[in-house]
């Protein structure tokens, strides 16, 4: 065109390149005998450059996927980036991995109000939901040890007027507790009753 653009099957290019086919593969960029890279530059103070994938379908969840495939052209993982709600342009991102001789499977999940969701796509149980898989020993595994103090393995709170943790001494014990001055409540269906432990006490 007198303005510079190339249309393929587009006689109206609205970009430098504007390519528009019913084919699968719109482009295909080959190194031979060798590694391969497409460079993207820009010169902006904070966002340089924007690789924009864009579906034009409107219906829930729908979304573009970045996939790696082996020598076969066999997918094997996903980046999905998908729009759970189009009116309200609510957007999620997905992470899939696919099993020996198995089929492409989600694994983690950040929803669109910030929840994490590992195995499962849950997000109304709390900010980071975890599921057991069956070829799993446990949903969540953390290692932390302590030569003769402990070592935190999980902190909780709001660190500012209340905390607590979950700590192991090596080789020794395991402390689950309040690490500020209030009381430590074990319940059952959100109950404020059950065992109270005050702070300040301790009975062995």
């Amino acid at each position: 065109k007198s303005d510079g653009k190339i249309g393929v099957n587009q006689a109206t290019p609205t970009a430098k390149l504007h390519v528009e086919d019913t084919n699968f593969y719109l482009g295909r960029f080959k190194r031979t005998n060798g590694t391969g890279s497409i460079l993207l530059e820009g010169d902006g103070a904070t966002e340089a450059f924007y690789l924009t994938l864009r579906t034009n379908n409107t219906t829930a969840n729908s979304g573009c996927v970045i996939e790696g495939s082996d020598a076969d052209g066999n997918g094997t993982t996903w980046i999905k980036l998908f729009t759970e709600n189009h009116s309200t342009n609510a957007g999620a991102i997905s992470l899939h991995t696919r099993p020996a001789n198995g089929s492409t499977t989600e694994r983690l999940r950040i929803h669109s109000n910030g929840a994490v969701s590992i195995a499962n796509t849950r997000n109304y149980y709390g900010a980071l939901n975890v599921e057991k898989i069956a070829t799993q020993n446990s949903a969540i595994d953390i290692k932390a040890s302590g030569s003769g103090s402990y070592a935190t393995a999980i902190s909780m709170g709001d660190h500012n007027t209340i905390s607590g943790k979950i700590a192991v001494k090596n080789s020794s014990d395991i402390f689950f507790g309040t690490t500020s001055a209030h009381n430590l409540i074990f319940g059952t269906n959100s109950s404020t009753t059950g065992i109270l432990i005050e702070a300040g006490s301790y009975e062995e």
